[in-house]
This record gives structure tokens, C-alpha cells and sequence, in this order.
């Protein structure tokens, strides 16, 4: 992942975690409850665990998170 990626994720059950986003020019996404997450670098496997840990740690019983790349800033997807 990196910026100007948009990124489409997914919180079952949990619509207003759900939807569209965009990875900032810094690497980053701001996320519902979580605030700004750094992302770039990442695979869309390892951000939903890491979103899924964090909901996990505190806001969400056993959430499940799914990470989807929309469009690449550089790449074709």
C-alpha cells in the first residue's frame, strides 16, 4: 500500500467503520476509533489484521475486517 491508494474496508456488522478510504501522501489512513494508522508499506493482509487487533484491543469483540485495494496510485490493480 502506498499514497494515493484508495482502499475499500469492510468492518462486518459495523457500518459506520465501513467504507471508502484513501492512503494520505504521508502513508497513512484515518480510521473510525483508531485515528490515523500508518499503512504504507503494507499488504491488504496485513492491514486487516492490523485494524482487526487494534478493534480487538478494546472496541470490537472479535471483529472481522477485510481490506480491499480499489485503485493504485502507481499500479494497475
Amino acid at each position: 500500500l502506498g499514497p494515493g491508494d484508495e482502499l475499500e474496508i469492510r468492518v462486518y456488522g459495523e457500518s459506520e467503520m465501513s467504507g471508502p478510504f484513501q492512503v494520505q501522501d504521508d502513508g497513512s489512513i484515518d480510521f473510525p476509533l483508531l485515528k490515523r494508522i500508518e499503512v504504507a508499506g503494507m499488504t491488504q493482509s496485513e492491514l486487516s489484521k492490523v485494524l482487526r487487533d487494534k478493534l480487538a484491543a478494546g472496541y470490537l469483540l472479535d471483529p472481522s475486517v477485510t481490506v480491499r485495494v480499489v485503485a493504485r496510485q502507481n499500479l494497475e490493480v
